[in-house]
């Protein structure tokens, strides 16, 4: 089978309208509030990261107005000037936090239990999901 520059322009050309018509649907899902937030989560982070947002630089978050501010190179997060943070690998490592410390109190990261509520959580999560955002780069 030979094809032609044509032939292949042609199918990129689909490909890339087929991915960009995926990722509007996408869209619309994750921000869809009759599916519950957790399916809605879950069917989000496990999706190909070419459907997401990827910001090089800080990104901040209106769920910070509410807490105080996400220092994200203090206590409990250690994040590192130049460092890629994974929306959904940080929100994970916040709810095994809070998880761990009510099985065992006292053996959390200091903070993270008061910082997060689960209210303040599914906030979180709500809007990552608004914004489709897989990461951003702590640029400062």
């Amino acid at each position: 089978m030979t094809i032609t520059m044509t032939d292949a322009e042609f199918m990129i050309d689909t490909v890339v309208k087929n991915i960009a018509i995926t990722k509007d649907i996408f869209k619309e899902i994750i921000i869809d509030q009759k599916y519950p937030l957790e399916e809605r989560w879950k069917f989000w982070s496990s999706a190909p990261t070419f459907l997401k947002e990827e910001e090089c630089y800080i990104t901040s978050f209106d769920i910070e107005d509410k807490n105080g501010g996400i220092e994200w190179f203090e206590a409990p997060y250690y994040k590192e000037k130049n460092e890629t943070i994974e929306l959904s690998d940080f929100i994970e490592n916040i709810e095994w936090d809070i998880k761990y410390s009510q099985e065992k109190p006292g053996n959390h990261k200091a903070g993270t239990v008061d910082l997060w509520p689960q209210n303040s959580i599914d906030e979180f999560k709500e809007e990552v999901l608004r914004k489709n955002l897989h990461s951003f780069v702590l640029d400062w």
